[in-house]
Parts: C-alpha cells; sequence; structure tokens
C-alpha cells in the first residue's frame, strides 16, 4: 500500500477515535476529593468513560464530567469516610464481623459493602437460617451501623383456625424469642400436619413494629 494511503488511512481512523472519543488525550483535572488522592481516583478512570467507570467503582456518591478546552473537570463527592463499625446483637456466627474489618479508617465503598452484604446472607442461607437479611445500614459521625436480622421472632400468631391457641403452641418447636432455622420451622410444620388437626400449615414472616411469625392454619374439622 502506497505511504499516503496508509497515512490516509490512520488519518481517518484517529478522527473517527477523537470523535467517540474526545476526551483522549486531554489533561483530566479531579475536584471535591476528601480522602482518596487524585492519583488513586484517575487509576479508577477509563478515558472513553469516565463518569461510568467512576460510578462503578463504588466510592461515589455523585460524579460530573466537564471537558474544558485541553482539560476535563471531574467533580466527584465520594461516600463517607468510615472510622468505625458498629453490627447489632448477639449474632449466631460473630466471626461475620471480621468481613467489615475491610471498611474501617477507609472510604466506604457501596459496591463492595453490597457483596460483602450478600455473601453473609448466603452464608446465613446455606447455614440453615433462611430469613437473615439486613434490615438497616446506616452511617453517623463516621461510624457504619449495621443491623442484621437474623430471624428472631417477637410474636407469634395463629390464624384461620379456631384450634386452642395454648394447644398449638404445645406443637412448636419455637417460642417467641427464638430464631428461626430450617429444621425448627420444618418440623414445626412437621407437628402441625401430623398432628390431625390441619390439613395446611404455612408461616409468613411480617415485620411492622415488631417481627411476626403468622401461621395460617386449615382445620382438618371445620
Amino acid at each position: 500500500m502506497h505511504f499516503r494511503s496508509v497515512r490516509a488511512v490512520f488519518t481517518t481512523a484517529l478522527l473517527i477515535f477523537l470523535i467517540i472519543n474526545p476526551i483522549f488525550g486531554k489533561t483530566i483535572i479531579i475536584n471535591g476529593n476528601k480522602h482518596l488522592t487524585e492519583q488513586f481516583i484517575k487509576s479508577l478512570t477509563d478515558s472513553s468513560d469516565i463518569y461510568g467507570s467512576l460510578m462503578q467503582s463504588g466510592y461515589f456518591d455523585d460524579i460530573s464530567v466537564k471537558p474544558m478546552g485541553d482539560t476535563v473537570l471531574v467533580n466527584v463527592k465520594e461516600f463517607p469516610y468510615i472510622k468505625n463499625i458498629t453490627i447489632n446483637g448477639n449474632l449466631i456466627f460473630p466471626s461475620i464481623i471480621n468481613k467489615f474489618s475491610r471498611f474501617k479508617n477507609s472510604v466506604l465503598n457501596k459496591k463492595v459493602l453490597k457483596d460483602t452484604l450478600l455473601s453473609i446472607i448466603d452464608f446465613y442461607n446455606y447455614n440453615g437460617y433462611p430469613e437473615a437479611s439486613f434490615d438497616t445500614i446506616s452511617v453517623k459521625d463516621s461510624i457504619l451501623h449495621i443491623h442484621l436480622y437474623q430471624g428472631e421472632i417477637d410474636s407469634i400468631r395463629f390464624f384461620n383456625t379456631s384450634g386452642s391457641e395454648k394447644y398449638i403452641r404445645k406443637l412448636l418447636n419455637l417460642k417467641e424469642g427464638d430464631i428461626i432455622d430450617n429444621y425448627t420451622i420444618q418440623s414445626t410444620i412437621s407437628n402441625l400436619l401430623h398432628s390431625g388437626y390441619f390439613y395446611d400449615a404455612r408461616y409468613f414472616i411480617k415485620r411492622k413494629e415488631r417481627y411476626y411469625l403468622d401461621f395460617y392454619l386449615l382445620d382438618a374439622f371445620p
């Protein structure tokens, strides 16, 4: 191929690239960062999509990108800086606290936090605690507050049955204050069905101001 033809092809390709990626080659200036260094933020940046790459990193609550001549002004708002972490209550698996140590003394990364929370729920489910979930997650005064609901029951209620509550409670393998696990809830359902008094028995967890374990029962002898 002739040299001029090669140069023409190269020039055309470069023009197309610059049209698609107008920020390429421009100086990126970072503003608004308080704890993350400019060098670190730039290392997260993909010049073809500055906004998308930084949001995808999980460190920022808000980002704006403004090209200005030969520079690109990137304003960032970091998620809060975490100095300490609190997790509620008497945990069934105290070792999960160690999973949050990575967040101390650093800017909160919500992407990593989400993955961490999901892994803990998976761990609870795998070990037979199907109702585990994270109720509230908040940051105040640089402290990350986490409330993990493990399946604790505040109140047990019965519906669609004319049976004696006192008798029904004798069939249960759990009481108020217990934490629901697969074995306990399934054995309780089995007890109810094998008692001869019910055609069907199902349970639901309802959260209002308290956590309710509601049993919906279908009497065998209406």
